[in-house]
């Protein structure tokens, strides 16, 4: 595994100094790969319209990724940014014109994150898939037919909001240096792909519970979404703030205990 630096110039560092198009051939060239050859696939569900797992990451929905983040060190728009633009123009004018761009936008989001743009834990991206497909045709390919109807409805969850959605906070850069994550991930690798998530949560609570000051930074992020800076592979990249995120969760019950 390799571990792959971005910076705000758009120097990559993997393998070398490239950048986004260099980048671009070596994923496209199979040199690198986004994703742990040994992870094995789950299975398909029985439709695309019913699921609630996010795309499958790819080399080009990677490469988005990247992009995304340079424009962030830039604070420059990402792609849910301009998503969100697009949301906003079409629900205030809600033209055709304006309901292909907003489709435009919203392709241009990585697959992998479309399900996190609005920020909905129940209806994930789905309206957009709605409002971005065309009359007569179904949602997915295998989901509800779209009528003029559907895209009203679809349209109303927008303008019911009496205001624009804000902008979600920004990552909080977790600083944990006596955690040692290489330590404790070089031991969850040890297991099988269908347990490390679980192990690697019972050695970061096991460790936290050890250092009262780990406790306390985490808890000092209060509700912020969590981003470790420490370089970690592509694996561990989302996996383990979503980890910390649980923890801090489960000490801030009211016993303050590091399980459920």
């Amino acid at each position: 595994m390799e571990d792959l630096f971005v910076f705000a110039d758009g120097t990559i560092r993997c393998e070398g100094l490239t950048d986004t198009s260099g980048l671009k051939r070596l994923l496209l060239s199979g040199r690198i790969s986004p994703t742990d050859p040994a992870h094995r696939n789950l299975p398909p569900e029985p439709t695309r319209w019913r699921s609630r797992r996010a795309a499958p990451l790819t080399p080009e929905g990677f490469l988005l990724e990247v992009m995304d983040r340079i424009e962030a060190l830039n604070n420059r728009p990402t792609s849910t940014n301009r998503c969100w633009d697009a949301i906003l123009c079409y629900r205030d004018d809600p033209t055709e014109p304006h309901r292909l761009a907003l489709r435009a936008a919203y392709l241009k989001v990585p697959p992998h994150l479309r399900i996190h743009v609005l920020g909905d834990m129940d209806r994930q991206d789905r309206p957009l898939r709605i409002l971005t497909t065309d009359i007569g045709q179904a949602v997915d390919g295998d989901g509800p037919v779209v009528t003029a109807f559907m895209h009203q409805q679809t349209l109303d969850y927008f303008i019911r909001a009496e205001e624009p959605r804000p902008t979600p906070p920004a990552p909080h850069t977790v600083a944990l240096p006596d955690l040692d994550v290489a330590d404790l991930l070089a031991r969850a690798q040890e297991h099988s792909p269908s347990t490390r998530l679980s192990v690697l949560a019972d050695l970061l609570r096991t460790r936290i519970a050890r250092h009262p000051e780990l406790t306390e930074a985490l808890l000092s992020t209060g509700g912020s979404p969590l981003h470790y800076a420490h370089p970690v592979s592509p694996y561990w990249k989302s996996r383990l703030p979503h980890l910390l995120e649980l923890i801090r969760s489960e000490l801030s019950t009211p016993d303050g205990s590091t399980h459920p």
